[in-house]
């Protein structure tokens, strides 16, 4: 079965990174951040199954600035 896990201020990403370590193969992960320079740090993490949104999750989807990797 697959499945996402999300974290909002996933900070540098290292919860995320540990949980797709010890998580079946078919889970991936999403971490949301608003400071640009906690997602400067978890950027480096991403990878196929774990990808970070520097987002503001409070604003209306029109408003939601989003970067990928």
């Amino acid at each position: 079965m697959l499945q996402t896990i999300c974290e909002v201020g996933c900070g540098a990403g290292e919860i995320l990174r540990q949980l797709q370590a010890n998580m079946a193969e078919d889970c991936t992960f999403v971490g949301y951040e608003i400071s640009p320079q906690a997602f400067e740090l978890c950027k480096e993490r991403a990878n196929k199954r774990l990808r970070f949104e520097i987002k503001n999750i409070t604003q209306k989807k029109a408003e939601l600035t989003t970067l990928k990797r």
